[in-house]
């Protein structure tokens, strides 16, 4: 799982639901899904436990897409210590995606879909591995796009809110 954080800060009071949350996608394969939670914050500042009592399976279309998702149905305010939203990779059949590896007649598997990202001088996006939780700190050292050079890649998660 990856998640990334956001901070509440008084421009919110005046529209604190969440009424959409729109993320960067990229499958190759059409109908690919993943499981969107959100996730609120621990003492600590790490992601926590699920705001939620429910998956919200989100089903991706073949192709580089912003993936919109509604959330009014919910009704979740805003809340004042900030929250996660996460993205859960479903290691699942239909989201498996066989590709023959360069100069071999092997193939490799990979699952989709893949999600954008953005760079940002701030770390907020964090990383699910071996049952632990960990914030993402390590810059792009890549040389090209140069936008990312020396930046943090967070998670290309936008929000809408409404009152």
């Amino acid at each position: 799982m990856l998640a990334k954080f956001f901070a509440y800060n008084d421009s919110i009071a005046a529209t604190p639901f969440l009424e959409q949350l729109t993320i960067m996608t990229e499958s190759y394969k059409n109908k690919a899904s993943f499981n969107l939670r959100i996730l609120e914050v621990n003492d600590d500042g790490s992601p926590g436990k699920d705001l939620l009592g429910e998956n919200i399976i989100v089903i991706v279309k073949n192709g580089k897409k912003n993936t919109e998702v509604d959330l009014r149905k919910y009704q979740l305010q805003f809340p004042e210590k900030g929250f996660f939203v996460s993205v859960e990779f479903l290691i699942i059949e239909e989201n498996k995606y066989s590709v023959h590896v360069k100069g071999s007649k092997e193939m490799m598997d990979s699952y989709q879909p893949h999600f954008g990202a953005l760079p940002s001088e701030d770390a907020l996006t964090w990383r699910y591995i071996g049952g632990n939780w960990g914030l993402i700190k390590t810059k792009s050292k890549n040389k090209e796009p140069q936008d990312y050079y020396d930046k943090f890649a967070n998670l290309a998660i936008q929000l809408t809110l409404t009152n």
